[in-house]
């Protein structure tokens, strides 16, 4: 291993050092930097910086640790951090160098490569990260590297979106639904792959004996690419096409196609069905993809053997086929990426792009179990490796990133290092050319070695991981596992006493009730959690049984109107719907059985939070919306704890705000009164609460003057607000000869300081103009 050596070698044994680089997801760096140090050990810890420190677009955590440790440091970070993504060895960091030209540039970089680097170097690093992986293995995370193979992206002759004849066809039926379409020549290129696979997995079928299914056909793209030797059936709801079928994709069975195949063929056999489709989806990192585990799963239910399907990226996981539930039948044999401008707006003819898939699966009659990695007997020395290259562009911008990573893969080649594509690699490794701080023209390389290239830290080592049926957070009802760490930790470690009742309003996927069962070690939290969806409640209770039956109870509930007792809870959790909007009111997450009209209000959310908390209570409230989030929380009477900005949530900004509940606001009122007069409290409430009987608190904590019969019957009268008022203080003026009284008013705790200060001025101003008996006037 290149070690990095001080400049006194007299003490090298003593200086020498191995460098760890971690990258986390942004919002999460405090609590990623703290259980790093712990890890590692204050006595093999040299150093500690931070390489690059950005946010939500991710953070990098660098270290340097005694060299003579590394591999037991390595393993017990890889094993026990939870805050932290990915962890890189430092296998070489040359010392400076000036070129700033192409050519000197790239050679001093493959010579660097080959000149220091060699087979006998790698072993050490070959063995940490073999043993890193045999430490994640019993993970039950999914692989970020999916089955089958990863097919380069095929060649498109054309990229606009009238590029001939066909194109134009396409887009001239009207259409009554929002909706995007596959181009022409993309759609005609995906369909001679698709039928070339086939023929190549199963060699002796004939296409005479096949029934192509184009399943959401929409103006027949991919119908009319199929092949013509078999059968071919297009079919969707809103078609756009004349020869495609009005039916839903749900409502054709087996006999229904082969009733069709009879009709088409004259023949009664039964048919290998290849169904082929753009299914609809919710582009996006937090879309729901519910709709196309079901499209696949009634492919199996209808009997089809290969299935081919244009999905977003963000779908292509194991552990969100796992957790929605897709056969297990269904093998993914191969993928590639769509290109830039795939799809088109039909009603606008402009080019749209998604990140999109094209995903073939076989569909096999038996259940197969999960493949495991296994090791090429032939590499099982020295393993394969593959490299990828970032580079400055700003500051390297004489150079690509093709030719500087051609250059790292021919420098490994010249040191002997073996090299492969990235479907056979058994090792990741990084190649980075950056600016030493502080430096105009130099220029450093660095390589390092990733160490868990298949599962993040921070989704592997959670509780949530051991749940088969979770997604760990790539779901959009389920928030990710180290931010649901991060609120349990946040939320018990701040309050006074052992938290004993967590509650939390919108389960989701339950991944903060599981995660919460590892914040206290030793004291459990109980937590009562709820959703308004009553099947999302019975899968993450089904969940929630393969940890062993936590301290958890599942409620079908209203997150605006919970049926709880006030002053119950120690903390209060929510992770916030939104929809991408600055408005007050939100569009609920469109679940089955739930009308997509249905409004979710943050302000009532609040309300109930505040009123089910007991006193130093704790919530901890996370969303996307940081405007109407900021909002409403400085409308409450809330003292605010911490804020962590820039979280990464599915690719959204957002924020994390912590409250701790105070206690009730109070308003002190002077008044010159008689000199024989005593207690005035009850007669001075009874004023307060008359000169405040038009004014009323809003469901969102709103303050507002309406008559009477106007007022909805969830809101509040102020006078109702207004709980007491006593005698604080008797003072006897010598100047002016008379008495004065203090009284404290005391508010409801939903009332916030600044509502608390209009509401006196509403009482002096009410005293001023008509004081009662005993009351001489305002002091």
């Amino acid at each position: 291993l290149c070690f990095c050596y001080s400049n006194d070698m007299t003490t090298a044994k003593e200086c020498i050092h191995a460098i760890l680089r971690f990258t986390i997801s942004g919002g999460l760096e405090s609590l990623a930097e703290e259980e790093v140090r712990r890890e590692v050990g204050n006595e093999d810890l040299i150093d500690v910086n931070w390489s690059r420190r950005r946010g939500q677009y991710g953070s990098q955590l660098e270290i340097k640790c005694v060299a003579s440790k590394i591999h037991s440091i390595g393993i017990r970070c890889i094993r026990n951090l939870k805050f932290v993504d990915y962890v890189y060895l430092g296998i070489l960091q040359s010392e400076d160098f000036n070129d700033t030209t192409k050519t000197p540039f790239l050679s001093q970089v493959r010579h660097i490569i080959s000149s220091q680097l060699n087979q006998d170097v790698m072993n050490m690093p070959i063995k940490l990260e073999r043993d890193c992986r045999d430490a994640l293995i019993v993970k039950l995370v999914g692989l970020e590297k999916l089955p089958g193979i990863l097919l380069p992206t095929p060649h498109f002759k054309d990229a606009k979106v009238h590029s001939n004849e066909e194109d134009t066809k396409t887009s001239e039926s009207g259409f009554v639904v929002n909706t995007i379409y596959t181009k022409w020549n993309v759609a005609q290129s995906i369909v001679a792959s698709f039928v070339k696979l086939i023929q190549e997995d199963s060699p002796n079928l004939s296409l005479s004996e096949t029934l192509f299914l184009d399943a959401g056909a929409g103006a027949g793209v991919l119908l009319q690419n199929l092949p013509d030797d078999g059968v071919k059936i297009g079919i969707d709801t809103h078609p756009a096409h004349e020869d495609i079928h009005t039916m839903n994709f749900f409502s054709v069975t087996k006999n229904w196609l082969a009733e069709e195949n009879r009709k088409n063929l004259g023949v009664s056999q039964t048919p290998c069905v290849c169904v082929i489709s753009n299914p609809p989806f919710s582009e996006g990192s937090r879309g729901d993809y519910s709709a196309i585990v079901k499209f696949v799963n009634h492919s199996v239910t209808i009997g089809a053997t290969y299935l081919g399907l244009i999905v977003p990226t963000a779908f292509a996981r194991e552990r969100i086929w796992k957790s929605l539930g897709m056969d297990p039948r269904v093998r993914l044999l191969a993928r590639w990426l769509l290109p830039h401008g795939s799809f088109f707006d039909p009603c606008t003819q402009k080019v749209v792009h998604v990140h999109s898939y094209f995903l073939f699966f076989r569909i096999t009659t038996e259940k197969v179990q999960e493949d495991r990695f296994q090791l090429n007997p032939e590499n099982a020395r020295n393993g394969k490796f593959r490299v990828t290259g970032k580079r400055d562009k700003g500051s390297f911008p004489f150079i690509n990133t093709a030719s500087f990573v051609e250059t790292v893969l021919a420098g490994l080649d010249d040191a002997g290092i073996p090299l492969t594509h990235e479907r056979n690699a058994e090792f990741s490794l990084s190649a980075k050319v950056c600016k030493p701080k502080g430096a105009k023209s130099s220029a450093r390389f660095e390589l390092f070695l990733l160490l868990n290239p298949e599962r993040p830290l921070s989704l592997a080592n959670s509780v949530s991981s051991s749940v088969s049926t979770h997604s760990v957070g790539w779901l959009s009802t389920s928030i990710k596992p180290p931010l649901a760490r991060l609120m349990c930790s946040l939320v018990t470690g701040k309050v006074d006493t052992e938290c004993g009742l967590l509650i939390n309003a919108m389960s989701g996927e339950g991944t903060i009730e599981i995660e919460s069962q590892g914040v206290q070690p030793g004291c459990p939290v109980f937590v009562l959690s709820g959703d308004k969806n009553e099947a999302a409640a019975l899968r993450t209770t089904a969940r929630l049984a393969e940890i062993g039956r936590p301290l958890v109870d599942i409620v079908v509930w209203d997150a605006q109107h919970l049926p709880l007792r006030s002053d119950i809870a120690d903390a209060f959790l929510v992770d916030l719907p939104f929809a991408g909007s600055k408005k007050k009111t939100h569009q609920t997450p469109s679940t089955c059985g739930m009308a997509r009209d249905t409004c979710l209000n943050y302000g009532c959310i609040m309300a109930e939070a505040w009123r089910v908390m007991r006193p130093k209570g704790n919530a901890a409230l996370i969303s996307a919306d940081n405007n109407n989030l900021g909002y409403f929380a400085s409308k409450f009477n809330w003292k605010m704890i911490a804020t962590i900005n820039r979280i990464n949530l599915g690719g959204l900004l957002g924020s994390l705000t912590v409250l701790k509940k105070s206690e009730p606001c109070y308003k002190d009122l002077s008044l010159w009164v008689s000199a024989n007069e005593d207690d005035l409290s009850q007669l001075i409430l009874g004023r307060a609460q008359e000169a405040c009987r038009d004014i009323y608190l809003s469901q969102c904590v709103e303050l507002d003057k309406r008559k009477r019969e106007d007022v909805p019957s969830h809101d509040k009268e102020l006078s109702s607000l207004v709980v007491s008022a006593e005698l604080r203080d008797i003072f006897f003026c010598e100047e002016k000869q008379l008495l004065s009284h203090c009284y404290r008013f005391w508010f409801d705790g939903l009332i916030a300081n600044k509502q608390a200060k209009q509401i006196e001025q509403i009482i002096r101003m009410n005293l001023l103009e008509n004081p009662p008996i005993g009351v001489i006037g305002l002091r």
